[in-house]
């Protein structure tokens, strides 16, 4: 008990410093609220501290870094970070004094964040070991312990030492300023360059002039504008980004919201790109016209006053005039189109990395998978997870089913949230390959610095991607996790599923074959299942006489039609819990915090349900210890994510 007082006092003290704090699962790093966006932006009110430490009396306490909280954090992991900072700090200067703090394993540099910059997060940039966040991350702070019982603490704590700035060395590596204007290749002319300036130059300038409750949306209009040349090839995308965001700063918008309207805006700038304009040739004076008297005529044109050209975007068709087409061409017909978009998802381990690699290794070939038809293409897949095993699987899949010259693979990280120069150069790269179709595994792992919940996120992604697809003419594939509760479908916001044209889901069942079924699919192929396994396969031995082992997909030619699933396992408790909690009555009550209309069970009716029957430490009317807390919390969480209660802070209702 005096460790959760302990950290309560912890959260409440770093909240009081003006950090912006809020839980994190016991010795975890994981958030405990839904969404911790909002704390990105503002400090939850003590109250509301005070409440989560209740709720969760050995929870984490993580420190939103960035300008909420005003603090911009270097994580030295271990002694290969201390290593490596050793080697920066001999080659630059020294860290000056500031706060600094101990982790589990490593340390915290903590800084001041910078004033008109937009520092984000970092893996490895400065070298083995060594992160770094600031808008958009979050830190562990100083109270809470490590999974290996490890206390954080502070070991400059502030009052004992100033926040120092951040050194320049340290920034330029991590941020460094954008390069000059002229980024189109071939020695552009200096009228080209006059152009871009002159169109940054006026861009920015109506954002800075643009009255209050016009300015974001003048912002929008200025990113889509400049977007249309990031599109055409003629400004980078970090230029743009970083002067429209020193503007909206200027015209006192907050950071992210412009962020956000800056990403957006490009977006769909983008999928209209233009060039610079070519200059007419100077037409050649010619005498005035005579009206027959000596005299100049009194027109003083020849010519029509010019007119606003039509658009020509509108086209209106009669009905009776449409027939039938066969829609956008298939690689896999009636599942994966060119042009389309879909999502790959299930819960971890069930095999979406393996399907995906096979269907991948199918299309490059030619090869009918699941009884329909493929007409080969080339295939691009960013395998940005789980690459370690890639070129296992890579030997098994071309052994069993043949060589697959026409399969790309890209292996090494990247991120295209708010990346448009990342998203240009892979844009050209499918181009040259060919590609029919475009996997990313997985989703998460090109939205690095996002909130998969956010809408505005979540939206800018799906922008990229429909760039991506509009530009190519390809199929893009997302492999992603399945939510807490599968029943919802995929995880993150659901701007993700409106946006594609079919979802699949994997699952790997208890017993049986694993299964793909098309939760979101076009006219032929909407709830269609399919069944495969995982074949072991021992590629050969390894130095020490081991078996090289890994698994390939082997269809299942009848699978099961959509048998009911067989109830989850339970541990012993969870089952006397769920027990306890069929035993309660339950009632109607007025829905609250988001939960549906149900049925629900009070939650301190089966606490104290529990105490009764004696399944907690505490007896009946005792208070309860911090280990019961914990217990019901992790059993809740569990019965959540097997799909068989849901919960909040008061009520517990059965799904």
């Amino acid at each position: 008990m005096g460790a959760a007082l302990a950290i309560v006092d912890s959260a409440l003290e770093l909240s009081g410093l003006g950090f912006s704090v809020f839980p994190l699962t016991a010795r975890g790093k994981k958030p405990i609220v839904e969404s911790w966006a909002p704390y990105q932006e503002d400090r939850a009110p003590p109250d509301v501290v005070l409440k989560w430490w209740r709720d969760y009396p050995d929870a984490n306490i993580a420190i939103a870094c960035g300008p909420v909280s005003g603090v911009f954090v270097l994580d030295v992991d271990g002694d290969v970070g201390r290593e490596a900072l050793k080697a920066l700090q001999a080659k630059h200067e020294a860290l000056p004094q500031t706060w600094h703090s101990l982790t589990g394993k490593g340390e915290h540099y903590w800084f001041a964040y910078p004033d008109g910059r937009v520092i984000g997060n970092s893996a490895k940039r400065l070298g083995a070991g060594l992160d770094t966040r600031g808008h958009g991350g979050y830190v562990v702070g100083p109270g809470s312990v490590h999974e290996n019982g490890t206390e954080y603490r502070w070991g400059v704590p502030p009052g004992a030492a100033e926040l120092a700035e951040c050194p320049a060395w340290l920034l330029a590596i991590i941020d460094p300023p954008p390069g000059p204007v002229r980024l189109a290749v071939d020695n552009e002319a200096a009228a080209t360059d006059a152009y871009v300036q002159r169109a940054l130059n006026e861009e920015c300038g109506a954002v800075l002039r643009a009255p209050e409750g016009e300015r974001n949306n003048t912002l929008n209009k200025a990113a889509f504008s400049l977007g249309q040349l990031v599109g055409g090839g003629v400004i980078s995308e970090r230029v743009v980004s970083h002067m429209l965001l020193n503007a909206a700063l200027g015209a006192r918008l907050p950071e992210k919201e412009s962020v956000a309207t800056i990403a957006s805006g490009m977006t769909k700038g983008a999928l209209q790109p233009r060039s610079i304009p070519q200059r007419e040739p100077p037409r050649q004076k010619q005498a005035p016209r005579s009206n027959g008297s000596g005299s100049p005529a009194a027109n003083h044109s020849d010519e029509p006053p010019p007119t606003a050209p039509p658009l020509g975007v509108i086209r209106l068709t009669s009905a009776g005039s449409i027939t039938l087409d066969n829609g956008p061409p298939y690689v896999c017909k009636g599942l994966i189109h060119r042009g389309d978009m879909s999502v790959l998802y299930g819960q971890s381990g069930c095999g979406k990395t393996f399907l995906a690699l096979y269907l991948a290794h199918a299309i490059a070939t030619g090869r009918q998978i699941f009884e329909r038809r493929v007409k080969a293409s080339p295939v691009a897949l960013f395998a940005l997870e789980g690459s370690s095993g890639l070129s296992k699987r890579l030997v098994a899949i071309q052994g069993r089913y043949g060589p697959a010259a026409d399969l790309y693979i890209h292996r090494t990280p990247l991120t295209l949230f708010q990346n448009m120069a990342i998203l240009l150069e892979m844009i050209e790269a499918v181009k040259a390959v060919g590609a029919g179709l475009v996997i990313f595994d997985t989703l998460s792992r090109t939205m690095a610095g996002a909130n998969e919940n956010a809408p505005e996120d979540m939206t800018a992604m799906v922008g990229m991607f429909d760039i991506l697809r509009a530009r190519t003419g390809a199929h893009v594939m997302l492999v992603h996790h399945s939510g807490k509760n599968e029943a919802l479908g995929a995880r993150g916001h659901s701007s993700l599923r409106a946006a594609v044209e079919v979802e699949m889901e994997v699952a790997a069942n208890e017993s049986g074959p694993r299964t793909m079924t098309v939760t979101k699919g076009r006219d032929d192929a909407d709830g269609k299942v399919v069944a495969f396994n995982l074949e072991p396969i021992v590629l050969g031995q390894d130095d020490d006489g081991d078996d090289i082992e890994t698994c390939i997909v082997d269809e299942i030619d009848k699978p099961a039609a959509n048998k009911a699933p067989r109830a989850p396992k339970l541990n012993a408790f969870q089952a006397i819990f769920l027990k306890d909690l069929n035993s309660l009555p339950d009632d109607w009550v007025v829905p609250e915090h988001g939960m549906p209309n149900v049925r629900a069970v009070n939650r301190d009716n089966l606490v104290a349900e529990l105490k009764r029957k004696g399944r907690l430490e505490a007896g009946a009317g005792m208070p309860m210890t911090g280990k019961d807390r914990a217990k019901v919390l992790y059993t809740l969480q569990a019965l959540e994510q097997k799909g068989l209660v849901c919960s909040n802070e008061k009520w517990v209702w059965k799904i």
